[in-house]
């Protein structure tokens, strides 16, 4: 439950980031209309707003609003790192693909 929590407030920050024009043209997207952005800003605040639904269930509203405050910024935090840092991320994807390529061909040569 707390994994639906985290992938809701991420796709509400997701969402809410991608209705302003600033980081449509970050991540090279076409601009979008004021009808659209809108959407995507209440579909934002939608999603937010439903992830604390989960922290509510699994604790008493209480202390559910404090964990769910806890996963919005996880969530933020995650989603920071991952379009802020592409080029560190991809160095991480090429080391990891070089290494499966290397195990993959360990393995045949053992066969």
């Amino acid at each position: 439950m707390i994994l639906l929590a985290f992938f809701l407030a991420h796709a509400g920050f997701m969402a809410f980031g991608l209705s302003m024009a600033r980081h449509r043209r970050d991540l090279h997207l076409k601009p979008i209309g004021a009808r659209r952005a809108t959407g995507l800003r209440i579909c934002g605040y939608g999603l937010l707003g439903i992830a604390i639904w989960p922290c509510w269930i699994l604790f008493a509203l209480s202390v559910g609003i404090i964990v769910w405050i806890g996963i919005l910024s996880a969530a933020a935090i995650s989603l920071t790192v991952l379009l802020a840092w592409p080029p560190f991320l991809a160095m991480w994807s090429k080391a990891f693909r070089l290494t499966a390529s290397m195990a993959e061909r360990l393995r045949e040569a053992v066969r």
